[in-house]
């Protein structure tokens, strides 16, 4: 039983480090996309580009996987690297929207917070100002 939670614990951590590979190139393939200047874009679709030399490899290699033309000279992904970062991607937006809840959730909690502060504000500038002409009305009688 040892031998056999051993087992299963290794193939556990090689798992985990190629997805943390995988992870790692993801995330350096959507910096090098979100880095990438305003390129001029064509008019039409289907227009020819005139530099592709500026296109990076990632944006490339997603297009030909979409338009299902074999990428350009380079390296291929397997299809269960296909499917495993298509997990990672997908289980990243499920942990984005899962964030996305909890803070506008805590928007909302803050909004009432703030609404509920307003009010007690507005409730002490009414008694202060009730106050105030209790103490001018009692000022105003001769012989304190």
């Amino acid at each position: 039983r040892c031998a056999e939670l051993q087992i299963q614990m290794t193939e556990a951590v090689s798992t985990l480090a190629g997805q943390k590979e995988l992870i790692a190139k993801l995330e350096h393939d959507l910096s090098t996309i979100q880095a990438l200047p305003t390129m001029h874009r064509p008019d039409a679709e289907g227009a020819a580009v005139p530099s592709l030399e500026k296109i990076p490899e990632p944006i490339k290699e997603a297009t030909a996987l979409f338009y299902g033309h074999p990428p350009s000279p380079g390296p291929s992904f397997p299809e269960g690297q296909v499917d495993s970062l298509l997990s990672i991607i997908s289980s990243q937006r499920e942990r984005f929207r899962a964030r996305n809840q909890e803070l506008e959730g805590e928007n909302r909690m803050m909004q009432h917070t703030v609404q509920a502060l307003q009010s007690e504000l507005d409730n002490l500038r009414a008694d202060n100002i009730k106050l105030y002409e209790k103490i001018k009305f009692l000022q105003s009688y001769p012989g304190r």
